[in-house]
């Protein structure tokens, strides 16, 4: 399926410096520059669903031929007021100066849940290449995780904790935290071994013949590798998410009898967030 990232904008040296950074980052998606709104709404109108990102200029100068007729530009609130009607698909980034178009399309957007980022120009080109491309790369790397929660979901039949999501998608998809050694859901950061978190829940769901006692918790995700085939564990059947740590070398019971894998499990923080809160704060 076609991907597209649709720009409005009417300044030629912006379109290019704009263009020139997106070709620079990935080659999956097509860039669609428009200069008016009707063009852009009747391009909307069949391909949003494609869309992985829209960003957003205000004011189009004066009229010019459209469609082979001189006509008004419109702004880009026209382009907001038609995706306030449209189920929210793909961030927004809104780039003015015009502080009440700005506003206006801003809160429009906000308030039915499109993803809205606003950046303010400068009078130097250079905050294409600064604030500007910093959003977008942020933008695209949401709209990337938002593939993978789902496939994530759908493979598992879990529910994420949005606690979760809200992780991955401040620090990126795996390669941070506690030895930088996060690992991305479906893809992204892999362990030593080149797991994924879904790779290694799967495998951990099956059962053992050499551990008949061996019964993986359905709602416990190892996320990140500790060394010495220890893992950081998410227990998300519980709202405030406990990190829990798996060390198979901590079960109980001789091992001639059933082996006991309680032990093997224990808490080191008591919600996601105090563990974040305490890695986070040490780098």
């Amino acid at each position: 399926m076609k991907k597209y990232i649709a720009i409005l904008e009417d300044e030629s040296e912006r379109i290019t410096v704009m263009h020139n950074l997106l070709l620079s980052t990935s080659s999956d998606y097509d860039i669609v520059f428009f200069d008016n709104t009707p063009e852009m709404l009747d391009w909307l109108k069949q391909w949003l669903t494609n869309t992985i990102l829209i960003c957003l200029d205000h004011d189009l100068g004066p009229d010019r031929l459209i469609k082979g007729q001189l006509s008004d530009p419109g702004t880009g609130k026209d382009i907001a007021y038609y995706l306030e009607t449209q189920k929210p698909t793909c961030p927004v980034i809104i780039h003015t100066t015009n502080s009440f178009g700005r506003d206006a399309m801003k809160f429009t957007l906000q308030d039915v849940g499109w993803d809205t980022t606003v950046i303010r120009p400068s009078a130097e080109i250079s905050w294409i290449n600064d604030s500007w491309f910093n959003a977008v790369s942020k933008a695209l790397k949401k709209t990337e995780l938002s593939k993978d929660f789902l496939f994530f979901e759908k493979e598992t039949g879990l529910i994420l904790p949005e606690c979760i999501k809200e992780m991955y998608n401040q620090f990126g998809n795996g390669g941070f935290g506690p030895y930088d050694d996060f690992m991305g859901l479906t893809s992204g950061h892999t362990d030593d071994l080149g797991n994924t978190v879904l790779n290694l829940y799967q495998s951990y769901l099956e059962s053992d013949p050499e551990s008949p006692s061996w019964n993986w918790p359905k709602k416990l995700l190892p996320v990140c590798h500790l060394g010495c085939s220890m893992y950081a564990c998410l227990d998300i059947s519980q709202s405030t998410v406990p990190v829990l740590k798996f060390d198979p070398s901590g079960r109980t019971g001789p091992e001639a009898t059933k082996e006991d894998w309680e032990g093997a499990f224990t808490e080191l923080f008591s919600s996601l967030h105090e563990w974040i809160d305490s890695w986070s704060k040490k780098s």
